[in-house]
């Protein structure tokens, strides 16, 4: 699908190209005299049409029209007759012979109010198929759902993960409306009210942000997405909306699930009283019980209300104050988490709860409640929420796993080095990254860890998605419950290709230099060293068996004279021809060397 439109196949078209990134394309600019003899040669002419200036300047430009391009298509024609062209899509001629689809904008130049001329510029829509083919392969391969749609709300772009989320293929659904596609009945009436406003110049609540709404499948589910939509201006009155949509149903289900579990723990932390407050509004008095007064870190089980909200942070006073007033007047519970300063400067999150208690003509004469301190709980969250971004920045791939050996997180490295996506990898066996040579080694680690031990920096050999063998390290320790039980493996694994590879590029270096410590280089006898070592062997077994050794010295005369004669190509010719000859002549456990 292309964004911008191309020649017919008469090699004519006066289709206006949609307006664009022009800054992506290359753009020749030339001028023209009265009769069209080109008068300017610049911008990326050179380059767009292969003319040096020379070769063009005072010729028609009728030369850069392929045989199947009339004259009368010449925007520079028109623009000599006065008139301004904007942007014309059709095709030039390059000097090579190639046929260059641009878009030509041309308008007349004038002096004393008669047309002296005009000025052409030509865009080389090459370079705007290639960018387009670029970020076709994007949206093809997101994992969020793209949807483009006409003014009108037509259908006119949808991606491979539209296709999966709302169960419609691109064929079914380009051209339909929208909202009977994929927006739930209850929505659609707003759905078309934006349009119609935001058409009509009204600012929209959706347009330009992220919005949580839900889409409805084919089969009529519905699914809560995280939409993002923005407007694109093609030009002459031509609107275009382009929408990304993620599936958030494990987020949302994960928030409502956590606003539960919140709600439920707030009422049994309630029940509880960990730290138990009571205001006398007619006094100010606040009676506090022994653990609250703990929380506060001061000895009096009784302060002033002044006392109390001087502990308040100072960022969190105000609201603490203007919280507490609203129970006061309107009856509503007293809800708020804010911090304390105790008197040693340390600093508590607290999630306070109240209520009011009035008399018997409805006036509030006390608030009681509770206090709960959530310092440890936030500073984990906090805690969490950095270890998290650790590992989700770290180079390393990091993965979790049961006992069982299923995998239970994965981090985005770990989807680089194995090319598994998070959602592939977890839930899976992870012996689904040992090779079969290395299987019953995964089951091992496990074992260890559980039994206490730590593996760190073991080397062995991992599997990837495509089939691909890698060089690993590993790195495994336990995951334990407060009472020490091992629960969870964490695995760190390092990709030690690159270095492996250096390692076996040295042992090739060294045992080349080996060989050429132990042979010659030019006739591949032994070296004087060798020649050493071989004769020390000979003379102790001589010595031993009482039994003689040979040494023949053969000098090869003449050699310099045959260097400076004839090239000292010639004289290695005829040492390694020697050599040859020497070992053919020799048994086979006579040592032949070149000192």
């Amino acid at each position: 699908m292309s964004a911008y439109p191309s020649p017919g196949s008469s090699g004519r078209s006066a289709t206006r190209r949609p307006a664009g990134p022009d800054s992506l394309a290359a753009r020749a600019v030339l001028a023209v005299d009265p009769a069209g003899a080109i008068t300017a040669w610049g911008g990326s002419a050179e380059e767009m049409f292969g003319y040096r200036p020379e070769e063009v300047l005072g010729r028609s430009v009728g030369m850069l029209l392929p045989p199947t391009v009339g004259d009368e298509e010449m925007p520079l024609r028109r623009a000599l007759e006065g008139e301004v062209v904007d942007s014309v899509v059709t095709e030039r001629l390059a000097k090579a012979g190639d046929v260059v689809p641009v878009a030509v904008s041309a308008a007349p130049t004038f002096a004393g109010g008669a047309v002296t001329g005009a000025v052409g510029s030509y865009t080389d829509l090459r370079t705007y198929e290639r960018t387009e083919a670029r970020l076709r392969l994007v949206l093809d391969t997101t994992q969020d759902a793209y949807v483009a749609i006409d003014a009108g709300g037509h259908i006119l772009d949808w991606n491979p993960a539209a296709e999966l989320l709302f169960g419609w293929s691109q064929e079914e659904v380009l051209g339909r409306l929208l909202h009977e596609t994929i927006i739930p009945p209850r929505m659609r009436a707003a759905h078309l009210h934006g349009l119609r406003h935001y058409r009509s110049g009204d600012a929209s609540r959706i347009v330009g942000g992220r919005v949580e709404l839900c889409g409805q499948r084919r089969d009529g589910t519905e699914v809560p997405v995280e939409l993002s939509v923005a407007p694109i201006d093609l030009g002459g009155g031509e609107l275009v909306f382009t929408a990304f949509m993620r599936d958030i149903s494990e987020r949302t289900r994960a928030r409502e699930e956590l606003e539960a579990s919140r709600e439920h723990l707030l009422e049994a932390q309630l029940l509880a009283r960990l730290g138990s407050w009571e205001w006398d509004l007619a006094t100010g008095e606040v009676t506090v019980s022994d653990e609250l007064a703990r929380i506060f870190d001061r000895p009096a089980k009784s302060m002033n209300a002044r006392e109390v909200l001087a502990t308040v942070h100072p960022a969190d006073a105000e609201r603490v104050r203007g919280e507490s007033r609203a129970a006061i007047d309107g009856g509503a519970p007293f809800v708020s988490d804010f911090r304390i300063v105790r008197p040693d400067g340390d600093v508590r999150f607290l999630q306070g709860r109240g209520r009011i208690v009035r008399d018997l003509e409805g006036r509030a004469i006390r608030m009681v409640g509770t206090d709960l301190d959530i310092t440890d709980r936030v500073r984990g969250e906090a805690a969490t929420r950095r270890l998290a971004a650790v590992v989700a920045s770290t180079d390393d791939a990091v993965m979790t796993a049961t006992l069982d050996g299923v995998i239970t997180s994965w981090n985005a490295a770990a989807q680089r080095l194995y090319g598994y996506p998070s959602e592939m990898a977890v839930g899976q066996a992870v012996g689904m990254l040992v090779p079969p040579q290395r299987t019953g080694e995964e089951e091992r680690i496990i074992e260890e860890v559980r039994l206490g031990e730590r593996v760190q920096g073991h080397e062995t050999q991992h599997l990837t998605r495509d089939g691909r063998v890698i060089d690993v390290s590993l790195t495994v320790s336990a995951i334990r419950e407060d009472d020490g039980r091992v629960v969870e493996i964490a695995k760190i694994v390092r990709d030690i290709g690159a270095r492996k590879a250096a390692e076996r590029e040295l042992g090739r270096y060294t045992r080349d230099l080996e060989a050429l410590a132990r042979e010659d280089a030019l006739t591949g006898l032994l070296t004087r060293r060798e020649f050493h070592g071989a004769l020390d062997q000979a003379l102790d077994r001589a010595d031993r068996l009482a039994a003689t050794c040979a040494i023949v010295l053969l000098d090869v005369d003449g050699l310099r004279g045959v260097n400076e004669r004839e090239g000292r190509a010639a004289g290695d010719d005829l040492l390694r021809g020697l050599a040859r000859h020497v070992r053919r002549n020799c048994a086979a456990d006579h040592v032949v060397c070149r000192v």
